[in-house]
């Protein structure tokens, strides 16, 4: 899956669009470029958006940006959230309120679904200093960084404990759009 975004995302790259996209339409595109590459890594899962609601209430608790449905007979599967950062919110302010606010406390609080003990957070920079967002999520998380597995610059992992004490893996990845 990893593989399938780096190269989605380099397919992109290639295409050099410079417009500022919102959050939706990259992801969106995003999402148009997996599903036209996951083919060519064998990738049978269904790459979809999901809306988990509460059984108890029934009512909707979001979104998600992009859900890999790992069982055709189920709707369990891989969430990754995604963010979009700007020059002027590449800050701790920013990524604390967004990035973890409304991105990862949605895994530790289970308003999206940990199925499999991990999930991923995208994170697109529209423009603004690419290094500075990484440096800064290095220092708010204790990341481990994957570069060198997957020949891509900046793929880290994180351990976090979820609201209910049970731990779980967050593969984080930036994307240069700038």
């Amino acid at each position: 899956l990893i593989k399938l975004i780096i190269y989605s995302y380099n397919k992109m790259i290639e295409k050099k669009n410079d417009e500022v996209l919102l959050e939706d339409q990259r992801r969106n595109k995003l999402l148009q470029e997996i599903r036209k590459n996951k083919s060519k890594f064998k990738f049978d899962y269904t790459i979809s958006q999901f809306e988990p609601f509460d059984e108890n209430t029934g009512l909707t608790l979001g979104r998600t940006d992009i859900t890999v449905f790992l069982d055709p007979m189920s709707d369990l599967g891989i969430t990754i959230e995604c963010k979009r950062f700007l020059k002027n919110e590449i800050c701790n302010s920013h990524i604390y309120s967004e990035y973890i606010g409304n991105g990862i406390n949605r895994f530790k609080n289970h308003k999206y679904p940990l199925t499999y003990g991990y999930c991923g957070m995208l994170s697109f920079v529209e423009n603004g200093d690419f290094n500075k967002l990484y440096s800064v999520l290095s220092s708010a998380f204790k990341l481990e960084n994957n570069s060198s597995q997957y020949m891509f610059n900046y793929i880290a992992k994180s351990r976090e404990q979820d609201d209910f004490g049970e731990y779980f893996d967050i593969v984080h990845i930036v994307l240069n759009f700038a």
